[in-house]
């Protein structure tokens, strides 16, 4: 870990009880309230445990399970905000290289892909790919059968725009263990700047209101986080952004600043944009996502990771294949023993992925495809 890093850490864990870097160096968890996995641990029992410590089995890259730990399934492919730093800033007309907005997944489909990973003891369901998941306006429907079939830990990320009083109640009832609000500012002339689209009092009323309905119904879960992409832009008001949420919610997650577009015009722009000079994680990081989790997209498209770059990876379809074949098939086989072989053996989309976190590179620094 470098020596920014490692004082950014310090200076955090001045504040926090629990501060804790993940294994590639792209985004710290803290919170006053301790480790969120042994409070859900403590909430959910032995099964949560048993999967937490297969999950981190799966993480040094050794372990295969039989089945993904995790599913992210991503229902439809839109989003309500058009923020600078992700691939809904290109015009329309561009997004058609990563998605079909006329696709989505119905619910029978969705409940096929639940079915299948219930019998094979999957643990763990998420509702983003490349998308807002309050955009499925019966999204509830969705997390309820994902509970109902037993799956454990049950999640999303979402801006927050379209979250009401009504939605929260549902979302409350439904049966989620997490929900992550993403902010990236307590201004809101710097949310502004970010977060295009959208309304920051709207925004901050919103997660409010979905708090105050879960007190009142005294539901200790979902288990509520606040996101913060630091970048050059938020920077200066990172620890207030903590001392403001560090009452509401049970923890925070700081992410280091991802450009989506490595090898596009777009790409200088933005690293001129939001990119902090010591903002380089380790360039070398393991992967461990191909050997823990799955991708799901709105056209049935399956993925090894949940990465903007995995998208030029994929390992099979659902309407095509069962999710037991395509984890286990020739192909994710393959992609595992790749995904952190010597960078000129890496797939393409492992090279983007991983420069895509790293400060902007020199013109010479082009890669073949």
């Amino acid at each position: 870990m470098g020596r920014s890093k490692k004082n950014k850490v310090k200076k955090i864990k001045n504040l926090k009880r629990y501060a804790r870097v993940d294994s590639t160096g792209i985004s710290m968890l803290l919170s006053e309230k301790g480790d969120p996995h042994s409070i859900l641990a403590k909430e959910l029992g032995e099964r949560f445990r048993e999967y937490r410590e297969r999950w981190d089995r799966a993480g040094k890259c050794v372990l295969v399970q039989e089945f993904p730990l995790h599913l992210d399934i991503e229902l439809t492919f839109n989003c309500n905000l058009r923020c600078k730093m992700c691939i809904y800033a290109l015009p329309k007309e561009k997004m058609k290289i990563w998605g079909d907005f006329s696709n989505s997944l119905s619910y029978q489909t969705f409940c096929r892909i639940i079915d299948e990973g219930a019998k094979y003891g999957l643990c763990s369901v998420d509702f983003n790919g490349t998308n807002e998941p309050l955009l499925q306006r019966n999204l509830a429907k969705f997390i309820s059968y994902v509970k109902e079939r037993g799956i454990i830990d049950i999640m999303f990320n979402t801006n927050a725009y379209a979250l009401t009083k009504e939605r929260s109640k549902e979302l409350l009832e439904a049966g989620l263990t997490r929900i992550m609000f993403s902010l990236d500012a307590i201004k809101e002339s710097t949310y502004k700047k970010i977060r295009v689209g959208s309304n920051f009092r709207r925004v901050m009323n919103n997660i409010h209101g979905f708090l105050v309905i879960k007190k009142k119904l005294r539901k200790r879960l979902p288990l509520t986080r606040v996101s913060f992409v630091d970048n050059k832009i938020n920077h200066s008001e990172l620890d207030e952004f903590i001392s403001y949420w560090k009452d509401y919610v049970d923890f925070f997650s700081i992410q280091n600043f991802s450009n989506p577009f490595v090898d596009t015009p777009y790409y200088s722009k933005l690293e001129k944009m939001f990119r902090l000079t010591d903002s380089r994680c380790e360039p070398n990081f393991i992967c461990p996502q191909p050997y823990q989790r799955l991708l799901i997209r709105n056209n049935g498209d399956v993925l090894p990771c949940c990465a903007w770059y995995g998208m030029l990876n994929v390992v099979g379809n659902i309407h095509q294949s069962s999710i037991y074949d395509i984890w286990n098939s020739r192909t994710m086989r393959k992609f595992r023993m790749m995904v952190n072989a010597h960078s000129k053996l890496q797939p393409l989309s492992c090279r983007r992925c991983r420069l895509s976190l790293q400060p902007q590179r020199n013109k010479r620094d082009k890669f073949d495809e």
